[in-house]
């Protein structure tokens, strides 16, 4: 039996489809009032156990006779007012998770963490799984949230815990639309002005899956992989969508000048309104920031080979025009 956390989101309802193709028997933690949307068609072939990670008794219930354990479940906020949200749920749930699973005797453990909790070397644009981590004013409560997770992972890990660590780039693929990195085309499609050119990575979906199910079921362990096909700028990225899409290429840049004023703008309206914030002062940061992500360990240990980034946007594209004529979510084949 495996057991799921984060089903419902865009990594980990991408896993359930896929690891029901492969026969596997699943187990999905859920909170009573959690959006089932992306799910829906295959929620009735899923064990699903209300749960909370943050709740280490109902985590005893729900690993009860579960083998393997794909920890998908996490925040994502780069809002100053969220620091103890995102400490609550990427760092002491994971801890939560790590804890229950030994005491279980989980055979092995799949921790998606994100390249937000790889150091970045200053002097070196160049990314690997070996950068050091050097927490600074800079870094974001978002990246030090995910960077405390995977810390709680190697604890286990020293303590005899069998997991292996991913680290996705900018996840890309059909999903919820109005939030995470799908949200990217509604902004885009809204007509959205401005682009950088700053550059990142971005991954399939269905490539961290796959990569996770392999990983999952070899004899590696006590590794963390970096997962990215392609390094791209921001501006590239944006101009892809729009053309997939049919609409207008964002035609202003947005310097690092302009990107202040826009975080600085945003602050006073939420400020006024409570209104989430579109733009942070770390948003704006890494949309002018350049990182090459390096992706050579994960291809050398599986010989994997990774779909192109513009191929997957051409692919959501057609589910996202299909969504804006029914209001439904879609998911990409594998």
């Amino acid at each position: 039996m495996n057991l799921i956390t984060g089903a419902n989101g865009l990594i980990g309802s991408y896993l359930c489809r896929y690891l029901l193709q492969q026969g596997e028997k699943i187990r999905a933690i859920k909170r009573k009032n959690s959006d089932l949307s992306l799910v829906e068609d295959i929620k009735n072939a899923i064990d699903w156990v209300d749960a909370d990670i943050t709740d280490i008794l109902s985590l005893e219930d729900a690993m009860h006779g579960v083998e393997k354990i794909y920890h998908a479940a996490g925040f994502i906020s780069y809002a100053k007012n969220q620091r103890n949200n995102l400490l609550r749920i990427n760092a002491e749930a994971t801890a939560n998770v790590v804890n229950v699973a030994m005491d279980k005797g989980i055979k092995k453990i799949l921790y998606v963490s994100s390249i937000a909790a790889i150091g970045k070397n200053v002097n070196n644009n160049i990314v690997t799984e070996e950068n050091k981590w050097e927490g600074n004013k800079n870094i974001s409560d978002y990246s030090l949230s995910k960077f405390l997770g995977e810390k709680e992972v190697w604890r286990g890990i020293a303590e005899g815990l069998n997991a292996v660590i991913i680290n996705p780039s900018i996840v890309v693929g059909a999903g919820n639309w109005n939030q995470g990195p799908c949200k990217l085309f509604t902004t885009v499609n809204n007509g959205f002005k401005f682009y950088t050119e700053g550059t990142t990575g971005y991954v399939d979906v269905r490539d961290v899956v796959k990569i996770a199910y392999q990983l999952m079921n070899s004899s590696i362990t006590s590794e963390r992989f970096i997962l990215n096909s392609e390094n791209i700028i921001f501006r590239d990225y944006f101009f892809m969508i729009a053309d997939a899409i049919d609409k207008k290429r964002p035609g202003i840049k947005a310097n690092k000048f302009l990107s202040s004023l826009a975080w600085r703008a945003e602050a006073v309206k939420y400020f006024l309104t409570g209104k989430e914030p579109s733009v942070t002062k770390q948003t704006a940061k890494i949309a002018n920031s350049t990182y090459y992500y390096d992706n050579s360990k994960i291809m050398k240990a599986l010989n994997y080979q990774f779909t192109p980034i513009e191929y997957t946007i051409q692919e959501s594209a057609k589910y996202f025009k299909l969504y804006l004529q029914t209001g439904k979510f879609g998911h990409l084949d594998f």
